[in-house]
């Protein structure tokens, strides 16, 4: 049994010139309570994204599974910084168009998910899912600008788990 929560980020910038936009990823924290103890942990960059799992029982990360529950939740952000490539002639573009895209779920005796898009949740194989996409257009995006997401995920279970992962692509 578990719970999952995925949630990603894709760019799309019409590029005719040098440089592109380093992507970078902060928050979110996943969490487990239960017979192994009490423990909470960031998400940290994983799969080429940024996430976590957390499993059921109160065991950290990669512990043992067992009754309990486990939960990621948190404002993920997600900075993009150009980088001109050493070309200081190379400014960032006039508009970008971001496809945001967020999924959570959960698989287990009972839970809940939000993929933090205001997408509902439906039922699924053994629990639910919420997931979307949004699109965003920034003009004048400069050196550096943000987007977040704060989906969630959360499952009690006798065994069973509960993942984030966030993902964000630059596309030309």
């Amino acid at each position: 049994m578990k719970g999952a929560l995925l949630f990603g980020f894709l760019v799309m910038v019409a590029q005719c010139w040098a440089g592109h936009y380093d992507v970078s990823f902060s928050g979110g924290t996943c969490h487990s309570m239960g017979d192994y103890g009490d423990h909470s942990w960031p998400y940290a960059a994983v799969a080429g994204g940024w996430g976590g799992t957390a499993p059921t029982g109160g065991s950290a990360q990669g512990g043992p599974i067992g009754p309990g529950t486990g939960d990621c939740t948190g404002q993920i952000t997600t900075t993009f910084t150009w980088n001109n490539d050493g070309d200081p002639s190379s400014l960032p573009p006039e508009a970008v168009i971001i496809k945001q895209t967020s999924s959570a779920s959960w698989d287990g005796d009972s839970g809940s998910c939000a993929d933090g898009l205001g997408d509902p949740a439906v039922p699924s194989s053994g629990g639910q899912t919420s997931s979307g996409i949004h699109w965003i257009a920034r003009t004048n995006p400069g050196n550096s600008f943000q987007i977040s997401v704060t989906p969630s995920a959360t499952v009690s279970a006798g065994g069973g788990f509960s993942s984030a992962l966030p993902r964000a692509v630059l596309a030309a």
